[in-house]
């Protein structure tokens, strides 16, 4: 999928070989953002398992992005996807961006719209935040700038 998504933004890869993806990235992550999404605290579960929740790197795995705990958040399904595709993206002082090209009719307000500003959800205390670096990578690789504008003036 994130081949899709890096033609659809005109994004230039390489394809490497790389080691797989360390199974205990999604465990840790889910953990640390107490299985809730980040953007939305989305939480559902079907008995002990996790429903529509997501371990998601910042910088894409794909490009070169780690498994480490500063380069993943939890996101629902939803949030995960328009991350992933530049819907959204977040700031230095993790407040959510959402770009001005985001547009629909049926339900966009809640979906989106009403998280431009927002504060991201946080890891629990004592655990390690997303990365500054992962961040940029993300706004300037991924991010379908410019941001819509919010009440702190902070949109990038």
């Amino acid at each position: 999928m994130h081949h899709t998504i890096l033609d659809a933004i005109g994004f230039q890869w390489v394809v490497t070989r790389r080691d797989r993806r360390d199974p205990r990235f999604r465990v840790e992550i889910l953990r640390i953002y107490d299985h809730r999404c980040a953007i939305c605290g989305y939480d559902a579960r079907l008995g002990n398992t996790d429903l529509g929740l997501d371990a998601a790197h910042i910088k894409w795995h794909a490009a070169g992005g780690p498994d480490s705990l500063d380069n993943g958040m939890a996101m629902c399904s939803f949030h995960h996807l328009a991350f992933d595709r530049g819907a959204l993206s977040l700031n230095d002082n993790l407040r959510i961006l959402v770009s001005k090209d985001v547009h629909g009719q049926n339900h966009i307000d809640q979906l989106l719209l009403r998280y431009s500003g927002k504060p991201l959800r946080t890891p629990q205390h004592g655990e390690p935040f997303p990365d500054n670096t992962y961040l940029e990578w993300h706004r300037y690789e991924v991010f379908w700038a410019p941001a819509r504008s919010f009440a702190d003036g902070a949109s990038r």
